[in-house]
This record gives structure tokens, sequence and C-alpha cells, in this order.
């Protein structure tokens, strides 16, 4: 009897706990007015970098993004891209959820297989 009590209790509870916490945590936001958060950009690598240890190995390229140099990850290390290629990337524009810095976040990904084949 006292286990069906306590599971009658978490089951109500959870979920008003659950609500209240996403309630008070904002979604992410777009930094700019635009809706769109993030864009598929074809961009020149300009340099790639690349690790190795074991069996284990990193690659990342540099390229030029609106004037500016940035790194684009490719965490899975899926792609095998030389200087001078043409590459996807996802560009992504961040909002710090709890609004405590004045400035957003920028981060840039290789584009998954499945959208470069589209």
């Amino acid at each position: 009897m006292k286990i069906l009590k306590l599971l009658l209790i978490c089951a109500f509870c959870c979920p008003v706990f659950a609500c209240s916490y996403s309630a008070a945590t904002k979604s992410p936001k777009p930094c700019s007015s635009d809706e769109n958060w993030y864009k598929y950009v074809q961009l020149d690598v300009v340099k790639v970098y690349s690790a190795k240890d074991g069996n284990a190995i990193y690659k990342s390229y540099l390229v030029k993004w609106e004037d500016q140099e940035v790194i684009v990850n490719d965490t899975l290390a899926r792609t095998n891209y030389k200087e001078g290629n043409a590459i996807t990337v996802v560009a992504m524009a961040h909002s710090y959820l709890d609004d405590s810095k004045n400035y957003g976040l920028l981060s840039f990904e290789i584009a998954p297989p499945e959208v470069v084949e589209n």
C-alpha cells in the first residue's frame, strides 16, 4: 500500500515539476530579427585541420564567411574535403537562454550528407 501511494505521488509530482521547469526556461531564439536561426551556405575551404590519436580522428575546416575567417567543425569526421573545395555549412545563431549576455553565439558545422545530396 505504501508503494502504491509513493507511485501515485511520483506520477502526479513529476509532470507538475517538469511543466513548471519548461515554463521557466525559454526556448532558443534567433539573435537577428530573421525568424530562421540557421542557414545553409556554400563556402570554400581555405585550410584543412586534422589530427589523429590512435584510431581517433579530428577534422575541421577554415572557411571565409561574410569576410571573416571561421572554423567549421566536422564533429563526426565524416568528410574528407581539400583546400579549394566548396562545402555546405550550417551557420547557426543562438542566444543565451537566460538573457544574461548582451550578445548571441555563432556556430558553424559541416552540413549532414543528406542535406548536401538534395
